[in-house]
This record gives C-alpha cells, structure tokens and sequence, in this order.
C-alpha cells in the first residue's frame, strides 16, 4: 500500500501470522476514524518495514482506535503523528522503530504533533456480537477532533459524522438510537 488513507474502517480479528494487520510501504498515509482490534501475533500494522527511513513518508493517526493486540505499530521514520485516538491492551506497547519504543499515552503525547491521545476501555456496545458502536457513556464520543484534518462528512453507515460536540473516535458515531445489526461472521471475511 502506496499513499493511502484508511478511513471509517474495520480491521478486526486479523490472520495470526506473523505480519501486520495492514502493512504501508512509504506514506504520506493517513488512518481517520478507523479501527484495529483483536491482532495477534506479530506486528499490529507497518509503515517502511524494510524500507530507507528517509524515501518512506509520514504517518498520520487521527480519531482511530487500536485495542487488543500483541505487538505494536512499527513506523521504520520518526515521522509520525497521532491525535485523538484510543490506545487499549497493546500488549506489546503502541509503536517502535524510527518513533522509538512508545508504550504509554503520556511518552505518545509528548512527540510534536502528538495530543489528546488515550488508554481506556473504549466500551462498545455489543462487542461480543461484533458491533463497535460506542455504548452511552463511551470514552469515544465526543473525544475525536475536526481541527486540522479532512475528515468524512459521515460515518461507517453513513450517517452524519458529527452529531456531538466533537466528533467521536473510531469508525462509527454514536447516536442513543443505534439499532443493534446482526452481522454474519462471513461477512468479516476479506475479499482479494
């Protein structure tokens, strides 16, 4: 992947092989609203591995979520930048490489660039059913921001992306009249 953008996506439960869950080899790449979660194994997502730090670009993380993986984000540069995302049971810490070992919010929000970034639970609504909406009383909602990045004018069902003050972190806003979908797990299955 080329200079690209991830927005209002899913990763979820990714392939245990040892690789990331989606690897970038130079930038300028951009992941909005989006979220990765359940990666085991191996590296949770790569931008330049094995790649001359300086030909690969920049990175950039806003309003997206990364929970429950094994090891971290590797960025081969130290051109990164990460605002209003949720970090959460990164076991194997958030980011390594040319950023340097990050493995807490407070060394993230300390990098230029770098702010409002958080560790908590992000409390979905019916995790075990594969929904992601944020549940009342989320730490997602409201959390996002709009300064200084493109962001869609919707979310992952289309509905507008700020109904709030701010906009939430992750691929869908909160609304209190969410109605809870049944999802196929074939649904989840990647297509080439």
């Amino acid at each position: 992947w080329r200079n690209g953008e991830l927005i209002n996506s899913f990763i979820y439960a990714c392939t245990p092989i040892n690789d990331g869950s989606f690897i970038m080899k130079e930038g300028p790449c951009r992941v909005v609203n989006s979220l990765l979660m359940a990666k085991y194994n191996g590296y949770a997502a790569t931008l330049g591995y094995g790649e001359a730090p300086a030909s690969v670009g920049s990175l950039e993380i806003v309003n997206s979520i990364f929970a429950d993986a094994d090891g971290p984000f590797y960025v081969v540069n130290s051109n990164m930048t990460s605002r209003n995302s949720l970090y959460f049971d990164m076991r194997g810490g958030f980011f390594e490489g040319g950023v340097g070992n990050i493995g807490n919010v407070g060394s993230l929000n300390s990098r230029p660039g770098c702010s409002n970034n958080i560790s908590v639970d992000p409390q979905f609504a019916y995790l075990a059913e594969h929904d992601f909406a944020p549940a009342i009383g989320s730490p997602l909602i409201n959390a996002g921001t709009s300064a200084g990045v493109l962001l869609p004018s919707f979310d992952y069902f289309g509905n507008p992306r700020i109904t709030g003050a701010q906009p939430d972190v992750g691929p869908i806003e909160f609304s209190a009249v969410h109605s809870h979908p049944t999802i196929d797990s074939a649904e989840w299955a990647m297509s080439p």
